[in-house]
């Protein structure tokens, strides 16, 4: 829709100007400092999953996203920057995001129904 002319970007809401789009500003180059949101995908297991099996999952993971031409298509797809974290980085990210939109609900006073 972009390259069609049809729709107009923005801001992206992530700390640095996609690679996609490299004219696009970013939300606090146009005035919202305060603000950053980085849309992510993931790869979870049940909690009782060996570390070994998430070990061999991780490395696969991180084997798939080497090759350039996957890289390349995810990039032309999702206009994703695909990376692998070592999943004890991906539990402090996942604590971190819990806990900023929790501190966002009870800011807004949000109630589960």
């Amino acid at each position: 829709m972009l390259r069609a002319g049809k729709l107009k970007a923005l801001a992206v809401t992530g700390a640095a100007r996609l690679p996609l789009l490299p004219d696009v500003p970013t939300m606090r180059e146009s005035g919202l400092v305060d603000y950053e949101f980085n849309a992510w995908l993931g790869v979870l297991a049940p909690a009782a999953a060996s570390k070994a099996t998430v070990d061999r999952v991780n490395e696969s993971l991180r084997k798939a996203l080497s090759d350039p031409a996957l890289r390349d298509k995810l990039a032309a797809l999702l206009g994703a920057d695909p990376r692998v974290s070592t999943p004890e980085e991906f539990a402090t990210q996942l604590r971190r995001e819990v806990a900023s939109f929790q501190k966002v609900g009870r800011e807004l006073n949000f109630k589960l129904e």
